[in-house]
């Protein structure tokens, strides 16, 4: 866009980052300049980001889930981050406004989530709705043989326009890469069958909202 629009008009584009210095502490706001008139800032972005020994922590323990989610032909594309450094997320190829993540939390908390959030926040909430009518049905097809830690949220206020149906384990970033690496398998294992059990309902749902507004 600096290329081509006249003179007198420039563009920044800035990275917006929160940060924690430890685990117990308030995250703190940092922009980060990327690219501007002229140029751009990439290489010390990266490099400024290597230097957070947290978000440096959290970008090692999810790269093997990454490349082993990768090899099995769950995702072809790099995940994408939602919320924060601890998370990563798969979109749907599926049904647009569907995604498949992990999150491994400050509060002792791993998570395997399928995050909704349509354009539509009556429709996130009514896929939601209809999703937890089979709530049972679900959670028994996810694992019949083993009991997960299950949390539906459905986030129904004005501030929140997403839904959510999660799993969770007790984890931390601290732990030991042994530990780590059983938190990895326990994803590489959930996410698949997340992504099997929750894409066909989604988009039969889909499909009926669609033809109830033709």
């Amino acid at each position: 866009m600096n290329e081509w629009t006249r003179d007198g008009i420039e563009f920044y584009g800035l990275k917006v980052e929160l940060v924690r210095e430890t685990a117990d502490s308030d995250p703190e706001p940092r922009l980060l300049k990327v690219v501007y008139p002229g140029g751009c800032d990439i290489e010390s972005t990266l490099q400024y980001k290597q230097q957070d020994p947290i978000i440096q922590k959290y970008a090692d323990f999810f790269e093997p889930l990454i490349n082993q989610l990768r090899e099995t032909g769950f995702a072809e594309n790099s995940p994408e981050i939602i919320f924060g450094h601890t998370d990563r997320f798969y979109q749907s190829i599926s049904n647009q406004g569907i995604w498949y993540g992990v999150s491994l939390e400050s509060k002792n908390e791993a998570w395997v989530t399928v995050h909704i959030r349509t354009e539509n926040n009556k429709l996130t909430k009514d896929l939601y709705d209809e999703l937890y009518k089979n709530k049972d049905q679900i959670e028994s097809s996810v694992l019949e043989c083993h009991n997960l830690d299950w949390h539906w949220r459905k986030h129904d206020n004005k501030r929140d326009r997403f839904s959510s149906i999660n799993v969770r384990k007790e984890a931390s970033i601290n732990d030991p890469e042994e530990k780590h690496e059983e938190i990895r398998a326990w994803m590489l294992d959930l996410l698949p069958r997340f992504k099997e059990v929750f894409d066909p309902r989604i988009a039969e749902l889909l499909s009926d909202q669609q033809k109830l507004v033709r």
